[in-house]
């Protein structure tokens, strides 16, 4: 059966409240891997910013307000899925610190071309910070690439990406929201209230992104106190609870892996 619209926002809801009981408690992590402790803070962080976003999105879904909410929602799938890469590959979160790297030194080629001195003078405070670049055999530059590493995820869960972003960046989709079209000159009327795209939807991807997120971190904890919880819920959005790894990504992590020990 499918649920309502209605279940599924309550259901947000009671994961929502289920991750506030679980971060009051003492955490025992599970220590199977040398990059455990930059993986558990990395997925942690992404962890707990799409629960904080999540909230203020059904918040927002529930009042009617969808195309306020839809960079909250597209903030909390991107940190979800990107969670999930990170508890799944072995050296995904060097690859997060790597594409840091790559972009602090974008930003500090920008600031030093940068017209304002007031930006200009900040660079070489930023550079100071930049650290150098780990051995990884996975690639954090852009989100499609990880979506295409995932099993369960891939192609259909970038697409599911760009919908959102479409809905969320300056796009001729978000202007469309302010424009009614009429059959008399001059055949256009400005709006100042936006028109709101169907919101069940979008509640339902916020709900399917705390359960992944919360799974990301599940798979990091020895204990796994929400392990039931989040694949209950999983069970009621037909979802999977969790992506790994395709078999191209996991040879690769494999192969430099060997290559590493040889």
């Amino acid at each position: 059966m499918t649920p309502s619209d209605e279940d599924v926002a309550a259901l947000g809801r009671r994961l929502l409240a289920g991750w506030e009981q679980s971060t009051r408690g003492h955490f025992t992590s599970r220590k199977a891997r040398p990059t455990h402790t930059a993986a558990l803070a990395v997925v942690h962080g992404l962890t707990a910013h799409t629960h904080a976003v999540s909230r203020r999105a059904l918040d927002l879904l529930a009042a009617g307000d969808t195309l306020v909410a839809m960079p909250l929602v597209c903030a909390a799938y991107e940190a979800a899925i990107t969670a999930q890469w990170v508890a799944q590959t072995r050296d995904g979160a060097h690859a997060m610190l790597n594409e840091d790297v790559r972009q602090r030194r974008n930003h500090v080629r920008h600031l030093d071309q940068a017209a304002s001195s007031a930006f200009h003078d900040t660079a070489a405070g930023v550079a100071e910070k930049i650290v150098h670049e780990l051995d990884t055999s996975a690639s954090a530059r852009t989100f499609q690439s990880i979506c295409h590493d995932l099993r369960a995820g891939g192609f259909d869960a970038y697409i599911a990406y760009r919908a959102m972003s479409h809905l969320s960046h300056a796009s001729p989709l978000v202007v469309d929201q302010y424009l009614d079209l009429l059959d008399e000159p001059p055949h256009l009327a400005l709006r100042v209230q936006a028109k709101q795209p169907e919101a069940g939807t979008w509640t339902f991807m916020v709900v399917a992104s705390l359960v992944w997120a919360g799974r990301a971190m599940d798979y990091l904890e020895q204990d796994k106190r929400r392990r039931s919880e989040l694949r209950a819920a999983a069970r009621m959005l037909d979802i999977p609870d969790e992506f790994h790894l395709t078999e191209a990504a996991g040879l690769r992590e494999w192969q430099t892996h060997q290559g590493r020990i040889r």
